[in-house]
């Protein structure tokens, strides 16, 4: 028998190296895919969120605003300094737990903030409970 000279000549000891290596590579991949994957299902679920309450977000903190006596126009409202989308605790929920009271649970909140000299104007949408909250900053 003449020895061959080749990839199965590799002692046990390095082939199950190469193994771990390779199994260990491929682990790698398969979690760099999940993460990009998630990553991309939640940025589209942000924009989708966004897009679809915008419009109502806006009416709603401009008749809000109204009932506060603060007047600010649409235009201020539809092109806002600031528009995100916050999912827990709003500003207003963080102040009733300062304050003692129990906060109702929290749901996906739209922060929208206008632009008003000398003060900035916050509105916080609710997208459960489609309702608004008003604030002076």
């Amino acid at each position: 028998m003449c020895g061959a000279i080749g990839l199965w000549d590799v002692r046990p000891r390095v082939w199950s190296t190469v193994m771990r290596a390779i199994v260990a590579f491929v682990l790698l991949l398969a979690a760099a895919k999940f993460g990009y994957q998630e990553w991309v299902y939640r940025s589209a679920l942000v924009d989708a969120l966004m897009v679809t309450y915008r419009q109502d977000a806006i009416e709603s903190c401009q008749k809000e605003s109204k009932a506060r006596n603060l007047e600010i126009g649409y235009s201020a409202w539809s092109d806002p300094e600031s528009f995100q989308l916050i999912v827990g605790r709003g500003s207003r929920q963080a102040s009733a737990d300062v304050s003692g009271q129990a906060a109702p649970d929290a749901g996906p909140i739209l922060v929208i903030v206008a632009r008003k000299e000398p003060a900035k104007i916050q509105c916080e949408f609710d997208i459960v409970r489609m309702s608004a909250a008003v604030y002076q900053l």
